[in-house]
């Protein structure tokens, strides 16, 4: 029994951590590839053009990533896959750039956009 109330404990002490997390854009570099998460809390819902691109610290294009999207509601998560187009060394990464872009069906003006350290 008091292994279970530990573990409900622990699951009650990292949900803030968890919550508060998706609040902001997360990237892992994993095998040469960075896998992007990218949180959205707007006004919109409906089907949206994700854009990212990884910029090194020159705005060179290192990596660029499109997809089509949906935000069924206020608050969602979009999950990308960022591959770079040469391997760059873990130390370096510290210096690049990650680029994000985000337009709604039916938008006439504006992306909202976004730059972040990677």
């Amino acid at each position: 029994m008091s292994a279970r109330r530990l573990f409900l404990f622990a699951i009650l002490c990292l949900a803030p951590l968890t919550i508060h997390a998706q609040d902001e854009m997360t990237a892992t570099y994993i095998h040469h590839a960075l896998e992007i998460t990218v949180p959205y809390h707007g006004p919109h819902q409906g089907t949206a053009h994700l854009e990212l691109t990884l910029l090194s610290p020159e705005d060179k294009v290192l990596a660029h990533s499109e997809s089509i999207v949906r935000a069924p509601a206020a608050n969602s998560i979009w999950q990308a896959e960022l591959i770079p187009d040469h391997p760059i060394p873990f130390d370096d990464l510290v210096w690049e750039r990650l680029r994000s872009r985000v337009s709604f069906e039916g938008e006439q003006i504006g992306r909202a956009s976004c730059r972040e350290r990677v």
